[in-house]
Parts: C-alpha cells; sequence; structure tokens
C-alpha cells in the first residue's frame, strides 16, 4: 500500500485493526497525470542496504508489490467491507473510472517494481490477495489482464529475473499469465500435488501451510508440514504459507517450522 503515497494518499498501519487508507476524492487522485515515484525512494534504499548485507550470504531478496486490483480496493474502500462490496459497486457503476484507477495502478506498480530490481531485488512477487471476491469477467479485466501487462513490461527490462504471482483464487487455466510467471503460490485451500501434472514444468510450487496452523502448532502444524513436504518431494518447491502471518503466532513455532522443513527426510 505504499505506493499509495506517490498519489498524496494517506495509508495509516493502525494496531489490531491494519491498514486503514484515507481516500480522497478519486476522479481528483486519477486526472493527475504526474506521479512521484520519489516518495518511495526509502524503499529503494531499504533495498539496497539489505543487499549489500545479504552479499556474502548467497541469499536472495524479493521484492513485493500489491497487483493493481487489491490496492484499488483499499484505496477505495479505505476499510475493508465484507466481500469488497463497494470496490465491486464502483466496478460495475461506473466501469470508466475504475478502469483509470486500474491503468493507473498497473503503470505505478510496474515502475515500482522495476525500480525494486533496479536497486537489487533477485525476484519479485505480486500478490492479488483480494481477486477471489471477483466474479470471473471481472477478475480476468481487473485482475489478471493488468497483472500479464505487468509482468510482459518488467520482463521487457528485467527477462531473467524470475516473477511470482499470488491469488486466492490461482488463475490455472490462464496459459498465458503462466507463461509469464516462474514461480506460483498457492493458498492453503489447494493440494499443490494435484496440480503437478496440470501446470507448465518449468513452474516452481510454492506454499502452502494454512497460517492458522502455524499459529496452533503442535502435532497438527507437524502433520500439515510433514505432508506438504511429502508432495512436494520430487518438485521444485519453495516453502511457504498459504497466506500471511498472523501477528500473534509465536515466534516458537515459526523456529520449529522452519527446522521441520530444513531437516524433512521422507
Amino acid at each position: 500500500l505504499i505506493i499509495l503515497e506517490c498519489l498524496n494518499v494517506k495509508v495509516e498501519f493502525v494496531p489490531n485493526k491494519g491498514p486503514v487508507v484515507h481516500n480522497k476524492n478519486l476522479t481528483e487522485i486519477f486526472n493527475k497525470k504526474e506521479v512521484d515515484l520519489q516518495k518511495l525512494n526509502p524503499v529503494y534504499e531499504s533495498i539496497k542496504k539489505v543487499k549489500k548485507n545479504l552479499s556474502n550470504l548467497n541469499k536472495p531478496l524479493i521484492g513485493f508489490a500489491g497487483a493493481p486490483w487489491t490496492v484499488a480496493a483499499y484505496l477505495i474502500e479505505g476499510n475493508l467491507s465484507k466481500d469488497l462490496s463497494k470496490a465491486k459497486l464502483l466496478a460495475y457503476k461506473d466501469p470508466v473510472l475504475m478502469e483509470k484507477i486500474i491503468n493507473a495502478l498497473s503503470e505505478l506498480v510496474t515502475e515500482h517494481l522495476k525500480l525494486q530490481i533496479k536497486s537489487g531485488a533477485d525476484i519479485i512477487q505480486i500478490f492479488d490477495t483480494h481477486s477471489n471476491v471477483l466474479d470471473y469477467v471481472s477478475n480476468k479485466k481487473y485482475s489478471l489482464i493488468p497483472i500479464k501487462k505487468i509482468c510482459s513490461k518488467v520482463r521487457e527490462t528485467y527477462p531473467n529475473v524470475p516473477i511470482a504471482y499470488f491469488s486466492k483464487n490461482t488463475n490455472f487455466d490462464d496459459k498465458d499469465l503462466l507463461d509469464l510467471i516462474d514461480i506460483i503460490s498457492f493458498s492453503s485451500t489447494i493440494r499443490m500435488k494435484d496440480y503437478i501434472k496440470k501446470m507448465p514444468d518449468k513452474l516452481i510450487f510454492q506454499g502452502n501451510l494454512d497460517p492458522v496452523k502455524l499459529l496452533a502448532g503442535g502435532k497438527e502444524m507437524e502433520k500439515a508440514i510433514f505432508k506438504i513436504m511429502q508432495d512436494m518431494e520430487n518438485k521444485d518447491f519453495i516453502f511457504n504459507l498459504g497466506h500471511g502471518i498472523l501477528p500473534s503466532t509465536p515466534t516458537e513455532n515459526v523456529v520449529s517450522c522452519i527446522n521441520l522443513v530444513k531437516t524433512f527426510k521422507n
């Protein structure tokens, strides 16, 4: 959400509540032609510093951006409503404005990712957390097409930088998208093993422990980790959660999870 600062939109992270976007008049925001990417310089400087510290550790640095639809949803709603009804209503009632918002955010996300790579990011990840609320027509228009455009433009400048993609309703049947990405991140609702033969071999899988199982810890977490590792034993794979880590997750559960993955033997 930090990219919204380029549009002079204030984003506040409220403890125990999450992000709140203090949105202004949307038409006024997106009628402006100039976007000040210099406001994000602290991000790029931070990447350079982290990259420098990683230089002797042989560890990749992952860049990150929210997808246009997900960022737009926060911008339009301020506080997210159930099923993002406010954002969807705007899309249906004023598709011209919605398209202007998505196009502007697409350009902004593209430049943001390219500048992250220029600053030292080895991999980039595009997160479209909230695309699962869209119907199939809107999903194509506001999620898939913009993301493919972003990937294509990043590829033009940085053809060898891997691109990872996450959506809760992973788009398994969009061949053009699958050709543009290198890593596909799965939510916890999917058994990844079922998609090994359905997806291009070149795709690396990422996922997908339920964050609540990490929160709970114990035997259920251990069983779930073991199952995922067993399923992915013969597949190029990055272990991860099926979505973001929950704030109240005990540190010892995270340590235990990492140790179980690193020492896994079938």
